[in-house]
C-alpha cells in the first residue's frame, strides 16, 4: 500500500498527526545526515515537561512512539532508531511531554566495528528502540562541545 492510500485510510486527528511525524521524521533524517552533529544535539537535551510520573506522560509517550515506527517503516527513505528517536521526542516536547534521548554503544564481536543505537525514554520507561537498548552502554549525553567550539 501507498503511503498516501494508508495516510487517506485514516482518521482525519490521526492524519494530522502521522504527517506531523512525517515531517520531524524528515527533518531528523536529514540533520543526521547532512549536518554535523555539534550544530544539532542540544535540541535533544532532556527536556522539562509538566505531570512528572503521572502516568499519562508514558502513556502519551507511548502513543506518539507507536505511531512514529508506523510512520517511519512507510516512508520512502531509511528512518532508524536515531531520527525516530528525534522525532518522537520533538512531538512529546510540543504537548509537554518530557523525554530523555539516549545514544549507546555496543561492540558486535571482537574486531568489529561498534554498533551504535539510540533510543527514548518517558518517566523511565523505552518509548522508541527500546529492546536493543538492553545490550548497550549508554553515553554521556549530551557530547561535551569540541575543544575551542562554542555550543549554538
Amino acid at each position: 500500500m501507498t503511503l498516501l492510500a494508508a495516510w487517506l485510510r485514516l482518521p482525519p486527528p490521526k492524519r494530522a498527526l502521522a504527517l506531523e511525524a512525517a515531517v520531524w521524521l524528515t527533518l531528523a533524517r536529514l540533520l543526521v545526515r547532512h549536518v554535523p552533529m555539534r550544530y544539532w544535539c542540544s535540541y535533544l537535551e532532556a527536556a522539562t515537561g509538566g505531570g512528572a510520573g503521572d502516568g499519562g506522560q508514558q502513556s502519551r509517550g507511548r502513543a506518539v512512539g507507536r505511531l512514529v515506527r508506523r510512520v517511519a517503516r512507510r516512508l520512502p527513505f531509511e528512518a532508524l532508531c536515531l531520527p525516530q528517536a528525534m522525532a518522537a521526542l520533538w512531538m512529546l516536547r510540543l504537548r509537554g511531554v518530557s523525554g530523555r534521548l539516549w545514544i549507546g554503544v555496543r561492540q558486535m564481536a571482537p574486531g568489529r566495528p561498534l554498533d551504535y543505537h539510540a533510543w527514548l525514554t518517558v518517566d523511565g520507561e523505552s518509548v522508541i528502540g527500546g529492546r536493543p537498548a538492553r545490550a548497550c552502554a549508554p553515553l554521556p549525553w549530551p557530547p561535551p562541545p569540541a575543544a575551542g567550539s562554542a555550543r549554538p
